[in-house]
């Protein structure tokens, strides 16, 4: 198991090799009030911090974002997920990378990229605006930080990551923690854990 080097390091060399044109971002607007927002340079960011867990691994590869509003997610989790209640972000892998037992780190994407060329989808995911906006508000935190937290936890899903166990869930929050570190926000789990 590779270890993740100082990520600070990692984020740096990460910016010299991967390009925007390396990451295909496609977003879909269904709510106006994310015009005002940088969404598309917000999931560049991201996408490029999210793979930093994958040790080089990737380079080349997309996500698709809808950006939507509660009525829609809600709709969205219902159908895929069986919960009647909007939520911030959902996300749908292009590929089942989960780990094979708890605490585990995801499958390998090598294979996978190996049949499907240089460039890879990675899946899709969907943010909710009002939701988002009404967690910022009662944590008192920036949207653009909370925003950011969220993708990175969607991405770090497409990416095979999860929550479902106890080991898996602390896996993927320290990862989220050090990567959020490293471009300087702060924990988003600190507020909950005080509570």
């Amino acid at each position: 198991m590779k270890r993740l080097r100082n990520n600070s390091s990692i984020m740096q060399e990460k910016k010299e090799n991967l390009s925007n044109e390396d990451m295909k971002i496609h977003i879909l607007m269904k709510d106006k009030r994310w015009e005002k927002f940088p969404l598309k340079k917000i999931c560049q960011r991201t996408l490029r911090l999210a793979l930093v867990s994958t040790n080089g691994e990737i380079e080349k590869c997309g996500i698709s974002v809808l950006a939507s509003n509660d009525k829609e997610i809600a709709n969205l989790n219902l159908k895929f997920r069986g919960f009647d209640k909007p939520t911030n972000i959902l996300s749908w892998p292009e590929y089942d990378l989960k780990n094979d037992k708890p605490g585990a780190l995801p499958k390998k994407l090598c294979k996978i990229l190996e049949s499907r060329g240089d460039e890879l989808s990675l899946g899709n995911l969907a943010l909710s605006f009002d939701t988002c906006q009404i967690e910022a508000e009662n944590r008192l935190i920036k949207f653009k930080d909370h925003i950011t937290h969220l993708l990175l936890h969607g991405c770090l899903h497409l990416l095979g990551f999860n929550h479902e166990e106890a080991q898996d869930a602390k896996r993927m929050e320290k990862i989220e923690i050090n990567l959020l570190s490293s471009i300087g926000i702060k924990n988003p789990y600190q507020s909950e854990q005080c509570r």
